[in-house]
């Protein structure tokens, strides 16, 4: 009877721990098919150990039946009479590993969706069920059997996933439980303890306090050249989900390719990137923010951190914002000064660039954006203000900091750059370079306590990365910089409705000017943030490195007079007058043309992967039915196997999205295609089809 109510708390302490991995990966994607193979597992060692006193043999046999389960749960078709596995089975395994790390690492958590990642759950759970059962029954070490279940624990938390206190309490309570289930009674083990044993546990329990109480605090200030990336920093596909510790809640940010937000009345690029925080305490490995200034009732003034007398402005730009949930307590702004049109109460924190509203839930609200006029020659003869806060010049004491400073004092010299402004635009197009620096979501473990040092090393990295290099390399040369968190303007649709999706989360420095205010650089490379500001080129234009003489000089330099007299001493006034004309006329249609043939080439090279892209998305869940996807037959001929597995909706748009493709890879080009809007509803009814379809045949096969 002992060892059925151990191995129920078991069972149960276990299972309670398996709870804090719904925050990485939905339960409804694992738990199911995880108690149908642990139980099986579980009601095979319980039966031996009411009929055996070995303590490995249950726990092994029960290991197998586990194994045996997960094989007709997850692969009846690869296994022999559907539970047996086969070379088939494991090389179905094999195969679906590489894509299963694959999308571990492109998705955001919860994770919603695979079988790999399903199988990876039973697995695991499964295993360190086995153990914790064979630790607390077979090798009655109780207290032991915590070691593997402190394994479940340790997933979330090191990713930095939320745990919930409720479910810690009972899994402590249910290992509390066994330890007194399973506790000797015997006499022998009820010795008085020695004066030597109490000593020793005396000191070794004094030696803890201290340290938890005296050294942990000082210890936790230390630098330590390793840190743990949480899982949305170590994952996406175009961007990575943002929290920074900034408190960007899970809400707003919890699924890929949601829809966080949409706007309207306006192009993205006339409204920009939409901030909803700004930090600038950077400790060498994170951000923080601390509390700044005071908060200021709206009133209906316009907000900017910094005066706007005199500055001049161009034509208003009126948004409206729709944010069906909040998640917290800062609205979404443009980074110009703006008006707002709110229904609800709300404070200004000038120093943070902020607009405190607390609502939490859906909000619609108006914005006014009143863009200043800047340009290259206006920051050009602008410098940083003197006077600003420490901490916007503050610089991580992490024995890298000289280091980085040198590396910014090349990069402005290799440029010539000599403005503040120049100097900035040096280190952006710096950092913008792709000889240099990638672009990437997997970011390499650090090897320092300076995360800038790293990257600068590393040179790959996303958004965060890139922006917090440029803030750093910028206070080293004095200039005052900070981060903005938020989010990219997101793409219009054929409606006008601007959708912001989590794919667009990104951070972005800002450098504060004087008369003009904080202004937005972008370091980030284009494959995810797109252009920089206008004012902010890749290359310095003629116009900006040499604004007078380019623009009014009529004498040529000794350079350009070598360069251009012709070998007859005509000089190139003449030269131009007695015959150039017809030459430039030339090159200018050449030129023309040119640019024309890249503007069709770039569009159906953008068209090509979009269309591509969808394709092997339906494929994917195509092959999951069953459908044969291999290379070598025509989309045609896979949507119509595929239409006597979904239903007719489907199969009717599964065959019109296969014609779109085939017209797209053999019709001539300049042939006409559907429009992005049929495309996606072909899209749309194919994969939900298919889906269900899917969700079917699960459902027959293993009957949960």
């Amino acid at each position: 009877m002992r060892r059925l109510l151990a191995l129920a708390t078991v069972v149960a302490m276990v299972g309670i721990s398996a709870v804090t991995l719904q925050s990485l990966v939905v339960p409804a994607l694992w738990l199911g098919r995880t108690l149908v193979c642990g139980g099986a597992a579980m009601l095979v060692t319980t039966l031996l150990r009411t009929r055996t006193r070995s303590a490995g043999l249950p726990s092994l046999l029960g290991l197998v039946t586990g194994l045996l389960a997960i094989t007709a749960v997850y692969f009846p078709d690869d296994a022999l009479l559907g539970v047996l596995p086969t070379q088939s089975t494991i090389r179905s395994v094999v195969e679906l590993v590489p894509p299963t790390l694959e999308q571990m690492r492109t998705s955001y958590p919860p994770i919603g969706t695979g079988d790999g990642v399903a199988l990876l759950v039973t697995a695991g759970v499964l295993l360190l069920l086995v153990l914790a059962e064979m630790l607390a029954i077979g090798a009655w070490a109780p207290a032991w059997s915590g070691l593997p279940v402190l394994g479940l624990w340790c997933v979330p938390i090191m990713l930095g996933a939320p745990v919930s206190t409720p479910v810690l309490v009972l899994a402590a309570a249910a290992y509390v439980l066994l330890i007194a289930v399973q506790a000797r009674d015997d006499t022998r083990y009820r010795r008085r303890p020695s004066a030597a044993s109490a000593a020793a546990t005396a000191a070794v329990t004094v030696t803890a306090l201290v340290a938890a109480f005296a050294l942990a605090p000082t210890l936790l200030r230390v630098p330590v050249p390793v840190r743990w990336h949480p899982i949305y920093e170590l994952v996406g596909s175009s961007t990575t989900r943002l929290d920074l510790g900034l408190g960007l809640r899970d809400d707003l940010l919890r699924s890929t390719d949601s829809d966080l937000f949409t706007w309207t009345g306006a192009e993205p690029e006339q409204v920009g990137p939409l901030h909803a925080y700004t930090v600038d305490t950077f400790d060498g490995s994170s951000w923080s923010r601390p509390d700044r200034g005071e908060l200021v009732p709206f009133e209906g003034q316009l907000l900017w951190p910094t005066p706007t007398d005199g500055l001049p402005s161009g034509d208003p730009v009126d948004i409206r914002i729709s944010v069906q949930h909040l998640g917290q307590d800062r609205l979404l702004l443009p980074g110009e000064p703006r008006l707002l049109d709110l229904d609800t109460g709300a404070d200004y924190l000038a120093a943070a660039d902020e607009v405190v509203a607390h609502v939490g839930g859906a909000i619609t609200y108006g914005v006014r954006i009143v863009p200043r006029e800047l340009d290259g020659d206006r920051l050009a003869s602008l410098r940083p203000p003197d006077d600003v806060p420490a901490e916007l010049l503050a610089l991580p004491e992490t024995g890298y900091e000289s280091d980085i400073a040198e590396v910014a004092r090349d990069v402005v010299a290799e440029a010539g750059a000599e403005t503040p402004y120049e100097q900035l635009l040096a280190i952006q197009n710096y950092l913008r370079d792709p000889a240099r620096f990638v672009y990437s979501t997997s970011v390499a473990a650090p090897s320092t306590p300076d995360a800038v040092w790293d990257f600068l090393n590393d040179r790959h990295g996303y958004c965060v990365q890139f922006a917090t290099a440029m803030v750093v390399m910028a206070r080293t040369l004095g200039f005052p910089a900070r981060l903005a968190v938020g989010f990219l303007p997101g793409e219009a649709s054929s409606d006008g409705v601007v959708a912001v999706t989590s794919h667009d989360a990104h951070a972005w420095p800002q450098v504060l000017f004087d008369d003009v205010g904080w202004v937005r650089f972008e370091p980030t490379p284009g494959v995810q943030a797109g252009p920089p500001p206008e004012y902010a080129p890749e290359q310095p234009t003629a116009a900006t490195t040499e604004p007078t003489t380019s623009a009014t000089s009529t004498q040529p330099t000794a350079g350009r007079s070598e360069a251009t007299t012709t070998t007859g001493g005509q000089t190139p006034a003449t030269e131009e007058t007695s015959g150039g004309s017809p030459w430039l006329l030339v090159l200018a249609l050449l030129v023309l043309a040119a640019v024309g043939a890249s503007t069709l080439a770039t569009r159906r090279a953008r068209r090509s992967p979009d269309l591509r892209e969808r394709w092997d998305h339906v494929l994917h869940h195509l092959a999951r039915l069953g459908v044969d996807v291999s290379p070598t037959r025509t989309p045609r001929a896979v949507a119509r196997e595929a239409a006597e597995l979904i239903d007719d909706d489907g199969a009717a748009a599964l065959l019109r999205l296969a014609g779109a493709v085939e017209t797209f890879s053999y019709a001539p080009r300049g042939t006409a295609l559907p429009d992005d809007a049929e495309l996606t509803g072909w899209l749309d009814a194919a994969l939900s089809s298919a889906r269900a379809a899917h969700r079917e045949q699960r459902r027959d096969r293993v009957g949960v």
